[in-house]
């Protein structure tokens, strides 16, 4: 997802498998099918100037979102048609530590984390607050569990 060339990158790694080597990966699908990301976006955006439109394509969290894409980036690079099956998870984002860990985890990595950068401890205090209201009712004992999308993607040599 992250891959500056994806296509010369699973190449590159159809080149270096075994001639029957199958491929397998999982990646994120859409922003609006991942409550675990877009939930914290939405808690703070209200404090924050709008985000940039995303470039299609582009490296990132949500660069496999579209089978269509996945599908192009694979079979040029030299893998058979893939399937897409999907996985559907409730995710913790505190990792079993509590609210305060998912406060914690929403604002250090991630969009949140991009978007709060360099912003007025004022403005970055109002979206923590912001951000915290939107979790606690997803709190439960030490976990705070939103739904997360993934593809598991699989291929095998063309």
């Amino acid at each position: 997802m992250f891959l500056g060339d994806p296509i010369a990158a699973f190449a590159n790694m159809r080149r270096a498998a075994d001639p029957n080597a199958r491929l397998a990966i999982v990646c994120w699908r859409s922003l609006s099918e991942n409550p675990w990301m877009a939930a914290p976006m939405s808690a703070v955006a209200r404090h924050l100037p709008p985000r940039p439109k995303p470039v299609p394509h582009a490296p990132g969290m949500f660069a496999f979102a579209e089978p269509e894409r996945v599908s192009e980036v694979l079979t040029e690079a030299g893998w058979a048609k893939p399937r897409f099956e999907k996985l559907d998870i409730d995710l913790d984002i505190a990792a079993g530590r509590g609210l305060d860990e998912a406060v914690e985890q929403s604002t250090q990595i991630g969009a949140v984390n991009s978007w709060l950068r360099n912003q007025p401890a004022e403005v970055v205090s109002a979206a923590v607050a912001s951000l915290r209201e939107a979790l606690e009712p997803c709190a439960v004992g030490a976990s705070v569990r939103l739904p997360a999308a993934m593809w598991l993607v699989s291929s095998a040599p063309a």
